[in-house]
């Protein structure tokens, strides 16, 4: 399957290089150079084969549209970092790949419920998430950004100087898990369903703030010198795949090709393209 790229993702290759780094193990070990760390995968024993919703296709649940992860050009390919990955996993398994759209609120367990092979939605993996799926190895560090209009970058450059401000947040995610654990004094919570809607109301005043997954917010700023990112917050967070529990076989095969990808000038190609990476 063929990875469509759409004119302007040359956009998302400003420098992001000090607040996108793609992900590592514990001991920050390999890299070629450019920050790059591969992550260990470990085999799962007595997985047994892989099980698929539909034979000969992998069917993968996105959240979408979801920028730079999963969204669709106006004559409906499909494209984003999440897309490609899953395009280069099926063709290694020699499937073919089909999207389906769902919220994003308990995506994880899709996969569990029949609904799908794969939840490719820059998921963070969590002790939480991962009493309800089994995941893959992780392809990228997520942390957290905060994401003010750029006059505002001297006034709110920290999340604790929003006091009594609005701070918008997607729900459901772990930002804003994030954000009422870390809520300045007198904050107001403004949840959003949907991503774009929650830059839309930064951008028209509407929220003072918005925290979001650092590649999310990073990818936005290098789109609109409107935004400004102001405070990087470093929490170990890392996105994975997510299958059904007992779909062991799968996330083995998975976690080969994916390992594979990660060490291939394609992996450092998107890094640039949709993150800044260099």
């Amino acid at each position: 399957m063929r990875v469509r790229r759409w004119m302007w993702i040359g956009l998302a290759t400003a420098s992001l290089s000090v607040v996108v780094a793609c992900t590592g193990g514990a001991d920050d070990g390999g890299g070629e150079g450019d920050g790059t760390a591969i992550p260990e995968a470990t085999k799962i024993e007595d997985a047994g084969p892989a099980k698929l919703v539909s034979d000969g296709q992998l069917t993968v649940c996105v959240d979408a549209p979801k920028y730079p992860f999963a969204f669709q050009s106006p004559n409906g390919d499909w494209l984003g970092s999440d897309i490609e990955i899953m395009e280069y996993i099926a063709d290694d398994l020699d499937l073919e790949l089909q999207v389906k759209v769902v919220p994003f609120d308990g995506i994880w367990q899709r996969p569990a419920a029949g609904e799908c092979d794969l939840a490719a939605a820059a998921l963070t993996i969590t002790d939480a998430r991962s009493t309800e799926a089994l995941f893959s190895r992780s392809y990228l560090d997520a942390n957290q950004a905060l994401a003010v209009r750029t006059p505002d970058k001297a006034s709110f450059g920290q999340l604790v100087r929003l006091a009594g401000k609005r701070i918008g947040v997607k729900s459901g995610t772990t930002s804003e898990e994030y954000l009422r654990a870390h809520l300045p004094t007198g904050g107001i919570v403004v949840p959003f369903e949907d991503t774009e809607a929650m830059f839309i109301a930064l951008g028209a005043s509407e929220v003072d703030a918005v925290l979001s997954d650092l590649p999310i917010g990073g990818y936005r700023s290098t789109l609109d010198s409107a935004l400004s990112i102001t405070e990087v917050i470093s929490t170990g967070e890392q996105y994975g795949f997510a299958a059904a529990s007992e779909n062991g076989g799968l996330v083995n095969e998975v976690n080969d090709s994916l390992g594979n990808y990660l060490e291939s000038d394609d992996y450092r190609s998107l890094l640039s393209r949709w993150f800044g990476v260099r």
